[in-house]
């Protein structure tokens, strides 16, 4: 999808694909502090906290998800 035909699909998955990782490192922060610190630090995202310690717990949502998974069914893996 990174290469798709439109600007839009391409952007698209890459606020997917932070959205993911962003989720991912918060919650492999209490294991993995240094880690996840250091690769959240890179993350380029405008709206995140100072630091990955302080930041929220991810929390359960659907919403997110499914207004930046507006692709055709034609994407999905069969």
């Amino acid at each position: 999808m990174l290469n798709g035909d439109s600007e839009e699909d391409r952007e698209r998955t890459r606020q997917l694909l932070c959205l993911c990782v962003d989720v991912f490192l918060r919650a492999l922060s209490p294991f993995m502090p240094y880690l996840s610190e250091e690769l959240y630090q890179r993350l380029p995202i405008t709206q995140k906290a100072i630091s990955v310690v302080v930041a929220t717990y991810p929390e359960p949502t659907e919403v997110k998800l499914y207004t930046l998974l507006q692709y055709p069914t034609t994407h999905a893996l069969p």
